[in-house]
């Protein structure tokens, strides 16, 4: 995760997260154990939320895309996410990061729309992935 400060307390925010995990499928009667990855790209932005210098709650959200692989397939898909934590500061330049932070991953989806004049409506059909992922790193601050 990196952080752009652009204003006090603001910042353009751009995530790398990886996962990966063995999961056991059952195909045609036959136990087959697959490795599954899962991969975030997004940029977004964090705010600041009151605190003091040393303790400083955020807010984050984020757009981007995620890579679902495994066994030789890999598909990518639109995805958003939303989260907060908060920041501890030993020193000025110095501290912790804890973050939560909730992925929607829009799997499969379909729209119709129509007009009249001065009117339109739009109706949309989603799937989506939902999921969560907790974080604690460093903060290094210059």
């Amino acid at each position: 995760m990196f952080d752009a400060f652009f204003d006090l307390g603001r910042s353009v925010t751009f995530i790398y997260s990886h996962q990966s995990a063995p999961i056991d499928l059952v195909i045609h009667a036959v136990p087959t154990r697959v490795r599954l990855s899962v991969d975030h790209w997004h940029a977004g932005a964090t705010d600041e939320v009151g605190g003091t210098a040393r303790v400083r709650p955020f807010l984050t959200g984020s757009l981007g895309l995620t890579r679902y692989g495994g066994s030789g397939d890999a598909e990518m898909r639109f995805s958003m996410a939303a989260g907060g934590g908060v920041k501890l500061y030993a020193t000025p330049h110095i501290g912790a990061r804890l973050d939560g932070r909730v992925y929607a991953v829009f799997v499969d989806g379909s729209g119709t729309g129509i007009c009249s004049p001065g009117v339109c409506a739009v109706g949309l059909k989603l799937s989506v992935a939902w999921q969560a992922d907790f974080t604690a790193g460093l903060v290094i601050s210059f």
